[in-house]
């Protein structure tokens, strides 16, 4: 571990919310000026929340360079593949047929089975100023959904294509493997899929008069007719020429949309709403459009990014034009009215680690927190770095269990040369977040850890060491650690994620691989399947969904949304089919598990009543006050699991990052941590592996060798790993 010499700074906040008189009804003004940070571009030390994934390209970074092209512009889009592979996609402005979507296997490599040497040349692109390109994965089949443009005669077209996971073209998708926009829809600024396989995706128009439109195709390419009007959809800003950025889907199927209106001169960020029929939803903003002046009266803003969290409530990251400029993060309640609680009215801005930001991408991970990316710079006024930054729920949103020590919350990538910004972001799952842009004109591609539990201690499965040793915070074991390499574990189904060898639906020992797990949780075994679909098989062999799973048993025929998991697990004799599901072969994206953090995951069924009371409170119940699922809306209260919580829309990450859980003496419920092996920790990426074997009170609980202060190969646990002398435990 190196530290880094930084001095702290407060970050000026300026945000004021003023009345809209002189604009219209529907604006909100509020103005965001960030004190630039007097920094250099950094990452935070090996094995911390951030940290650069060292197992993953050079040193954590991809940079990929395509041969005819010299200026790519980035996807604002990065998926997984069910094989572990990474999908980025890039177009060059000004060049037609420059459209390129690249592929990457776990370990940051081009996968040579994909297109031709890890990429395909889509020859699409229109070769216009303003050409984009979008990218989705598609989770009914697995496939790989690109949205950009085409040239049609004179005209630019907006166009779909469906890329096998081998990177041919599906002819089975459109007409011959893609979907041509009619004409006067010039390309295609964001793509997105549900869990159905269903396509939302917006357009620019080429008069720019109209309202900015969202098309939806079926799952099959074909346009949805049944979608606004004939499948074209329209956000209703009542001030063109506007613009969308970005599309998200909310909890309850409604599409969101994030852009630029002008209203009054000045170009303001809008956020409007669509039911899932297309329509204007009338219950959100005011006539489903909420419109608001981040950078400040007189002054543009440049959105680029939206996503929903498990409440309903919605992101929007995006630059202000000041000076120098900043990112900002604008939270909506689900009724589209700033959220107060969140930043200042509603509203965080920052320069990441540097002097100055602007916002690319945003998503929310499984713990709730919320992922900002975009560009920045240790000094000068243009963007020469990926600038990253996690976010809590909070009036003080920087989540300081992330990102430097300098700065809490915030990090950035240098860019060897050349100008550079990230355009994309990926949860990764909660074990590896992906970040994506482009330096220099070249795709880069950062794969980070991501800490996701902070002070859940490992003592009842670590060694027994004096103070300082024995109790080490999980958050300082990234989860890249866990390496699955025991055959008892890696062989039970379960946490089948990459990297992650945690068994969940079958633990090592019990012959039902779908009981004795968090997943028997009453709160998780009555949720319908049609909330846990099925994505392809990680294995490639199991079933692709619930119905081939049930097939010829008693609950075959029976539609999904009627059948809970709670019966699945109570089918005597279960089908072979079903013993191998894992986590991975769910779409979590579009699953109610999504709302559920590893944390909860790892203690189970415990009763919160058994763990200890949140720091800062009095009890639980005073604790879980204010939260949907508290002791007062639910009679379970205390008895109810973390798992419950969350799935109540509890947010718990102030528990995880604020108390101390140790696990002496707990008598934890269905809990994974019961079967994790000491061998199973990366000894190499934590702190636990400076452990002195000689502090050991039991040293042959957990050692094959003499502990030793001096033997090379048994002084500290990460020698003894890397000879070979952990005990499996």
């Amino acid at each position: 571990m190196f530290h880094r010499k930084a001095v702290d700074r407060a970050l000026a906040l300026v945000g004021s919310l003023f009345a809209t008189t002189g604009l219209v009804a529907t604006s909100v003004v509020i103005g965001g000026v960030v004190a630039p940070e007097p920094a250099s571009a950094s990452t935070p030390p090996p094995g911390q929340a951030g940290s650069l994934d060292a197992s993953w390209g050079s040193g954590g970074v991809a940079t990929l360079t395509v041969s005819g092209f010299t200026n790519l512009t980035p996807s604002n889009r990065v998926v997984t593949l069910a094989n572990g592979d990474v999908v980025f996609a890039g177009v060059q402005r000004g060049l037609a047929g420059s459209a390129v979507v690249v592929a990457l296997t776990p370990a940051g490599a081009l996968d040579s089975a994909f297109g031709t040497g890890g990429v395909v040349r889509t020859g699409l692109g229109s070769g216009a100023a303003n050409d984009s390109i979008s990218i989705a994965l598609q989770s009914t089949t697995g496939d790989i959904l690109v949205g950009t443009s085409e040239t049609s005669g004179s005209a630019s077209l907006g166009v779909v294509e469906r890329l096998t996971p081998a990177g041919a073209l599906d002819a089975t998708f459109g007409t011959a493997g893609r979907t041509a926009l009619a004409n006067g829809y010039t390309g295609v600024t964001s793509l997105i899929s549900n869990a159905a396989g269903v396509i939302d995706l917006a357009s620019r128009q080429a008069n720019n008069g109209d309202d900015p439109p969202v098309i939806q195709l079926k799952a099959s390419g074909l346009l949805d007719t049944s979608f606004g009007a004939s499948g074209y959809g329209a956000v209703d800003t009542e001030f063109p020429p506007a613009v969308i950025a970005d599309l998200a889907f909310g909890t309850g199927g409604q599409i969101v949309a994030t852009g630029t209106a002008v209203v009054a001169g000045v170009t303001h960020t809008f956020v409007g709403r669509l039911t899932s029929a297309g329509q204007p939803d009338n219950t959100f903003g005011s006539s489903s459009i909420a419109m608001f002046n981040i950078s400040g009266a007189s002054i543009a803003d440049a959105p680029a990014a939206v996503a929903v969290d498990g409440s309903n409530r919605i992101l929007v990251t995006g630059t202000t034009t000041t000076s120098p400029t900043s990112v900002f993060a604008l939270r909506t309640t689900s009724a589209g009215a700033p959220d107060g609680s969140f930043g200042t009215s509603g509203v965080s801005f920052s320069t990441y680690d540097g002097v100055l930001g602007s916002g690319g991408a945003v998503t929310v991970d499984p713990a709730g927190r919320y992922l900002v990316a975009g560009g920045t710079a240790a000094s000068g006024s243009g963007a020469n770095a990926l600038g990253l930054e996690r976010l809590t729920s909070g009036s003080s949103p920087f989540d300081s269990s992330f990102g430097t020590t300098a700065h809490p919350g915030r990090e950035s990538i240098a860019c060897p040369s050349g100008a550079g910004a990230a355009s994309a972001l990926s949860p990764g799952g909660g074990l590896h977040p992906i970040v994506a842009g482009s330096c220099n004109g070249s795709l880069v591609i950062a794969l980070l850890n991501s800490g996701t539990i902070s002070n859940l201690t490992m003592t009842a499965l670590t060694p027994q060491a004096p103070a300082g040793h024995g109790t080490v915070p999980l958050s300082s074991i990234p989860n890249t650690a866990i390496t699955g390499t025991d055959p008892n574990v890696t062989g039970a189904p379960g946490f089948g994620l990459p990297g992650f060898g945690l068994p969940g639906f079958g633990l090592p020992g019990y012959y039902d691989p779908l009981t004795s797990s968090p997943l028997i949780d009453p709160a998780v075994d009555q949720v319908p399947l049609t909330s846990i679909p099925l994505s392809p098989p990680a294995s490639g062999t199991g079933p692709t969904s619930w119905e081939a799973a049930l097939a010829g048993t008693p609950l075959d025929g029976i539609p999904t949304q009627s059948i809970t998991l709670a019966q699945v697990l109570a089918l005597n004799p279960r089908p072979a089919s079903l013993s191998g599901i894992t986590l991975a072969d769910i779409a979590l994206s579009g699953s109610t598990l999504m709302k559920v953090s590893l944390g909860a995951f790892l203690l189970g069924t415990t009763p919160v009543s058994s763990l200890p009371t949140p720091a800062g409170s009095s009890s639980w119940c005073a604790f879980l006050a204010g939260q949907p699922d508290n002791c007062t809306t639910n009679s379970a209260g205390t008895a109810q699991s973390l798992i419950d919580l969350e799935l109540g829309g509890d947010s718990l990450q102030s528990y995880y990052s604020g108390t101390p859980v140790n696990l002496v003496g707990l008598a934890v419920q269905n809990s994974p941590l019961t079967y994790l092996p000491i061998q199973n920790i990366d000894m190499s990426l934590t702190s636990l592996g400076q452990v002195a074997t000689t502090a050991l009170k039991t040293p042959a609980t957990f050692l094959n060798c003499t502990p030793s202060s001096t033997s090379s190969s048994c002084d500290t646990l990460f020698d003894a790993q890397k000879q070979s002398n952990l005990a499996v435990t």
